[in-house]
């Protein structure tokens, strides 16, 4: 038969009620849940032991993931730990399983998120957690290091501190200790570069205003100009004679008149020159203002970023999981 020539494209509605192409990302996360919901039905009638073991192992793969950096395929391995769970139908073996499986796959979840800047989904993940167990010192951790990145500082503090407090071991509270030591390096540098930003904004403001009267002539020099003529026009006037003086009278009068014209003039251009400096000065300052802020914003990431770089290495990290090389029981 002939090829009709038609082709399909498939559209995603958005929560808004808003329809749009699909586009890469939105193909992989519809195949991965078509994957998870595919793993569900197989693993819905295995026994109870037989799921907690698969949960079990997909935690361990995940954890070799974790350790090689892939975070991608860590997440997915994690996620289908959470699938394979059976929490039983008691509250200890509820507890049990929490313990075990839910508690450090939400939280090594929420590292993976933390490493693919997945801020917003790392602390929800992390709440989930807390409020499955409230001593779930690596939540609280994880939580708090994405409120750093997100500026978050006053609740990053908070949670670090509570952290420090659930650690188990003198080296993972000093891993936390680490951490809050370098958001009060950031919150530091923060403040003196608003403060250097203040400083460059006022020292803008005084050097717009500073030349304001700079080229307007003081009012006693215009008065001693025409007081200092007068003498001179009598002078002239009686050497003259009568004649002379009534002309030299209209000359005085003519030239202080045009003196006392300029001078009423002065303090009107003044102000307009006043007000032309003020508005250039303010928007001067609020364009450096823009930019210094901008700048600002980005020399604090690069800061936070670093530094949870640096976390995930050396004694204690906060991002490894205590349990990544332990074998399923």
């Amino acid at each position: 038969g002939e090829e009709s020539g038609a082709t399909v494209q498939l559209h995603k509605r958005s929560e808004d009620g808003t329809v749009r192409s699909i586009d890469e990302e939105d193909k992989i996360k519809a195949d991965f849940d078509m994957q998870m919901a595919q793993l569900a039905r197989l693993v819905e009638h295995l026994p109870r032991h037989e799921k907690l073991a698969f949960s079990k192992e997909m935690r361990l793969q995940g954890n070799a993931k974790f350790t090689e950096k892939d975070f991608e395929k860590a997440s997915e391995l994690y996620m289908q730990s959470l699938v394979g769970m059976d929490f039983g139908d008691s509250a200890q073996s509820k507890q049990q399983v929490e313990q075990e499986i839910q508690v450090p796959v939400l939280t090594n979840l929420a590292a993976c998120a933390l490493h693919r800047r997945e801020l917003a989904k790392c602390q929800l993940l992390c709440t989930t957690a807390i409020g499955i167990d409230a001593t779930a010192w690596k939540a609280w951790t994880r939580r708090g290091l994405a409120k750093i990145e997100l500026c978050e500082y006053d609740g990053a503090r908070e949670d670090l501190r509570q952290a420090a407090g659930l650690a188990p071991t003198e080296a993972d509270a000093r891993s936390v200790r680490r951490e809050l030591r370098r958001l009060q390096e950031i919150q530091r540098r923060l403040k003196l570069s608003e403060k250097k930003q203040q400083q460059a904004i006022s020292k803008a403001m005084a050097d717009g205003s500073a030349g304001l009267y700079q080229d307007l002539p003081p009012k006693r020099k215009v008065s001693s100009l025409r007081s200092s003529s007068e003498p001179l026009q009598s002078d002239k006037a009686q050497r003259q004679g009568k004649h002379s003086s009534l002309q030299a009278t209209s000359s005085s009068s003519s030239g202080g008149s045009r003196l006392t014209d300029s001078h009423n003039r002065l303090p009107g251009m003044a102000r307009l020159g006043y007000l032309v400096s003020l508005v250039l000065s303010v928007v001067v300052a609020y364009c450096f203002h823009k930019w210094y802020t901008s700048w600002s914003a980005m020399f604090m990431r690069d800061i936070g970023f670093a530094g949870h770089e640096d976390a995930t290495e050396g004694e204690g990290a906060v991002f490894e999981d205590t349990n990544l090389h332990s074998q399923s029981r």
